[in-house]
């Protein structure tokens, strides 16, 4: 239905901006400090938005899994900033958005049919992951804050593509449990989920004994974060009662799309040959999917 692909479109716009303006302030401060205080924000306009429903929670094992949505959220998010802080945003971003695979496969398993055009955009994807990961040992180049720097590739695999390849799984996962959870009703799905997300952070937080002063002057981007991000994954939550999980799920997973453009523009990324051709192969291959 329109309703679901128009939700999705949505979930992908806000992931591509958060997950961009996630990895670039990743640069200047701590990643946990990061994550923690924008999901206090995104926790409070869902808890608004479960307010304004005036709904109690229904009594559903299903949401459940909204608590293990959670968790591998905070997984999905590290690796992925991680990777966004370490190496370029348009090789890591387009990696992690393959774990966009495991809920395709899991739709497959539970009856839904693909049309060969799908088929071949999961060859696509994965394939385009895999160079888009690949550095020949030649320069790549980088401008930030109007400098332009330019640095020897000493392995055959791109800075980050690690932490991207351990955010697809974390991703692929975090989209099946949030359809599951979604199923009982999406509003308390995204509200527990945003309460096991904080819950966890907090947990490796005080773990790692990490310091969370964070100036106020990072304050407004932080929040921008937090918001957007909520309002995506709420916009994904709701489209999986809308339609197909192996279609909403792969829509919601070309936030890519915006997070290449916004490093292109932004920070002039320049990526080599090889690498642009399996971004863009990647990225032909998720909308295939979705076809």
């Amino acid at each position: 239905p329109m309703r679901a692909l128009s939700l999705s479109r949505a979930a992908w716009l806000g992931w591509g901006v958060a997950f961009f303006r996630g990895g670039l302030k990743r640069r200047g401060v701590p990643a946990l400090g990061v994550f923690f205080l924008a999901n206090l924000f995104g926790t409070f306009l869902i808890a608004f938005l479960v307010a304004l429903g005036a709904v109690a929670p229904p009594l559903s094992i299903n949401l459940g899994w909204a608590v293990m949505g959670g968790v591998t959220a905070v997984v999905a998010m590290y690796a992925l900033y991680q990777g966004l802080a370490e190496g370029n945003m348009a090789i890591v971003a387009p990696i992690s958005a393959t774990g966009v695979l495991l809920p395709v496969i899991w739709g497959i398993a539970r009856g839904e049919a693909l049309s060969p055009l799908q088929i071949g955009g999961m060859a696509a994807a994965v394939v385009g992951a895999l160079f888009a990961a690949y550095e020949n040992g030649g320069a790549s180049h980088d401008r930030e804050a109007g400098h332009v720097r330019r640095q020897l590739s000493r392995s055959p695999i791109a800075k980050g593509a690690g932490w991207a390849a351990a955010s697809a799984f974390a991703v692929g996962f975090y989209l099946i449990f949030m359809e599951r959870a979604s199923q009982a009703d999406p509003y308390w799905a995204a509200f527990i989920m945003r309460c096991a997300y904080g819950s966890a952070l907090y947990a490796l937080v005080a773990a790692t004994a990490t310091v969370m002063a964070i100036g106020r002057p990072h304050y407004p981007a932080i929040i921008c974060i937090g918001v957007v991000d909520a309002l995506a994954g709420f916009a994904y939550a709701l489209a999986t009662t809308k339609g197909l999980l192996s279609i909403v799920a792969v829509v919601g997973a070309v936030y890519p799309v915006v997070t290449v453009l916004l490093a292109a523009m932004v920070l002039g990324e320049r990526p080599q040959r090889l690498q642009w051709f399996g971004v863009v192969l990647a990225v032909v291959g998720i909308c295939l999917i979705s076809a």
